[in-house]
């Protein structure tokens, strides 16, 4: 036997639903845990996680007046934006600034005065540093659990329930 995954695919919440969902539906639990997942990974395909992107100012960025971007008002705004701020920004945080971030971002990474970043977070979250470190090294993925593991968890008697136990109605005929 050997750990498939070092962190709960679903968290106790999610379980206590799925296990509710079981019980209400008098369906198998093993059959409601699996269609919790994606399709793909029920389908033996293994997933990629992808994280949030960070993005930074290079040291062109850094250095690069404002005033150049008289022309492109929405990359001036970005610029001033990531000039202002002392370290990178997140997806999530520049959609809260403004939600038309994505074209101005992506036209100052063309200039070379933004880049995706990745240290900010490794700074920050030790967690998403050892994903990162694990995503450099090769891409993370999540492998499918046999309906049997997910039934490894399960006590005695909760994973039996078959509808074919439920009595049959007796049809009459006239």
């Amino acid at each position: 036997m050997r750990v498939l995954d070092n962190k709960p695919l679903l968290s106790a919440k999610d379980l206590r639903l799925l296990l509710w969902a079981s019980d209400y539906y008098h369906h198998p639990l093993d059959e409601v845990l699996s269609s919790a997942f994606p399709a793909g990974l029920r389908q033996g395909n293994s997933i990629v996680i992808q994280s949030e992107k960070r993005y930074a100012l290079t040291d062109l960025g850094k250095v690069t007046p404002v005033d150049q971007l008289q022309r492109t008002p929405k990359q001036k705004s970005v610029l001033e934006k990531f000039q202002g701020n002392s370290s990178c920004l997140s997806e999530s945080e520049l959609t809260t600034w403004n939600d038309n971030w994505w074209p101005a971002v992506k036209q100052l990474i063309a200039k070379q005065l933004l880049q995706i970043d990745l240290s900010e977070a490794r700074m920050n979250n030790p967690e998403a540093s050892s994903s990162i470190a694990e995503i450099e090294r090769h891409s993370i993925t999540l492998t499918p659990a046999p309906s049997t593991q997910l039934r490894a968890g399960i006590s005695p008697g909760e994973s039996d329930f078959n509808a074919d136990l439920l009595p049959r109605p007796t049809i009459i005929n006239p």
